[in-house]
């Protein structure tokens, strides 16, 4: 331990391409803000006159733009042939008004983020509740149809989006550092659901969660849900019945971006399923390519030695989408999540009249990055440390797994439990930057506990703007009462 002791933090090594194979992305992710500015084309767009005082912070955000890089194009050279919108382009509008919605000039739903800029207070108060704060901004992006909100006033200007995230920014101060470090990484990675016919191998009656197998851990899941009930740590399920829409045509559009989903939840909770990691292969320079050859693992460099590492399938028990997390139904909502070789496979309850009801969370790959990087862990440390709580208790039992949004300090982790993803650029768990972040960050993580000579227990994914994901060889009772002392409801 002691050489171990002298390296520095940050020394491990994923590379990119073995993480994106490992999670199944065919295509190179934007993981820095450098390479989400080459990426990023932009557009602006009046749909009316606005006021000299929007028009004012209009041109201002669009230089701001320019400046750090960004590919800011004119509105007409952004139209194709029908006049839409080109994919791939982000397009701000302003002057919104109920005889046009930039929806439907638009190419695409998924591919054309659409940001609403507002000239007026942002509707979410700080007196109101979270639950307040959240319905107050979906309301307002549903009706226009818009990604994002951005809300201008005289002393703030507002950045709001459907995953909850409210920044708020002085109007005296510099634009730059917010459009960096908050729209930059928004626009790049957009919140959309999984593809369930491409990217996701979708198995009916399959998988009971009633079966005495999961008696435990479905236990553990409905415990901690009446646990949120009181505590209003996790904002409850927004309703698309709930919300109001300027037209039937414009609902149908709403719905069809939820993939036809009821609404949207906010958090998870998910346990993953027991695993018997293998050791990690110690790889030396003589035998590393006799290493390769034999083993179907991934290589890692973790602080300044290189290892084999396996990636078995790894299995999660996990709420589904939209469910209501404080009032779950056992018997269809909680569905069994797997990845094996870099593909998805989403089994469902045997209750074949719900199956339609039933869709992959949003944080599909977060999921599963993070129950993938689990198993790398237990492989590290079985190498590294030798016997250890966090290998034994995954092999037993398997480990918890809870997002909310919201934030703990440095100074509030749970025991041996290490944190890591502050310094990421803002992006939410819905994303595939969230899903690669999750897994290298979860080796960071590994490094302070080595490094400390400190027992793992689990780790702490902040991810800023949006929220946290604990790992954990804790229940998800244990986590959720921990919580309670610094979100007491």
């Amino acid at each position: 331990m002691t050489e171990l002791s002298n390296k520095l933090v940050g020394k491990s090594s994923l590379s990119a391409k073995t993480v994106n194979r490992i999670l199944g992305f065919n295509e190179e992710i934007p993981l820095s803000l450098t390479e989400m500015i080459k990426g990023l084309k932009i557009t602006f767009f009046q749909i009316s006159p606005v006021s000299d005082s929007l028009n004012e912070f209009y041109a201002e955000l669009k230089a701001n733009f320019k400046e750090l890089g960004v590919q800011v194009i004119y509105f007409k050279d952004s139209l194709d042939d029908s006049g839409k919108v080109k994919p791939d382009i982000a397009v701000f509008v302003a002057g919104m008004n109920d005889d046009y919605l930039m929806v439907n000039h638009v190419s695409s739903l998924y591919k054309n983020p659409i940001i609403g800029l507002y000239e007026k207070k942002c509707p979410a108060q700080s007196s109101d509740s979270n639950q307040e704060k959240l319905d107050a901004v979906v309301s307002v992006l549903a009706y226009d149809v818009v990604h994002m909100a951005i809300f201008v006033d005289s002393e703030n200007w507002t950045i709001c989006t459907m995953n909850g995230a409210i920044i708020v920014t002085p109007r005296k101060e510099d634009l730059k550092p917010t459009v960096l470090d908050c729209l930059v990484p928004k626009l790049t990675a957009q919140v959309v659901p999984p593809n369930i016919l491409s990217d996701i191998t979708y198995r009916n009656g399959v998988f009971d969660p009633e079966s005495a197998d999961f008696t435990q851990i479905v236990n553990d899941i409905s415990e901690a849900a009446l646990l949120l009930k009181k505590n209003g740590l996790i904002m409850s399920h927004t309703s698309v019945d709930s919300l109001k829409h300027k037209s039937k045509f414009h609902e149908r559009i709403v719905r069809a971006y939820l993939d036809e989903r009821t609404g949207m939840s906010y958090g998870f909770m998910a346990w993953q399923l027991p695993i018997k990691a293998k050791p990690a292969i110690l790889i030396d320079s003589e035998r590393k390519e006799k290493n390769h050859a034999n083993s179907k693992g991934i290589q890692i460099n973790f602080l300044g030695i290189d290892y084999l590492v396996d990636t078995p399938d790894v299995w999660v028990l996990v709420t589904r989408s939209g469910s209501d997390k404080t009032h779950l139904d056992i018997s269809k909502d909680i569905v069994r999540l797997g990845l094996s070789d870099g593909q998805i496979i989403l089994d469902l309850p045997s209750r074949e009249d719900e199956v339609q009801e039933i869709k992959p969370s949003y944080d599909t790959n977060a999921i599963l990055a993070h129950a993938l990087g689990n198993s790398i862990i237990s492989s590290l440390l079985k190498t590294v440390i030798g016997d250890n709580s966090f290998s034994t208790v995954l092999e037993n039992d398997g480990v918890s797994l809870f997002h909310w949004h919201g934030f703990l300090s440095a100074q509030q982790l749970p025991v041996h439990h290490f944190d890591h993803g502050s310094d990421n650029p803002s992006v939410s768990c819905s994303t595939r930057q969230s899903a690669v972040y999750s897994l290298t960050g979860k080796i960071e993580a590994l490094e302070k506990s080595v490094i400390e000579n400190s027992p793992f227990l689990g780790d702490v994914h902040i991810e800023p703007h949006h929220g946290t994901n604990i790992s954990s060889t804790q229940r998800l009772t244990e986590i959720v009462e921990f919580l309670q002392q610094y979100y007491p409801g």
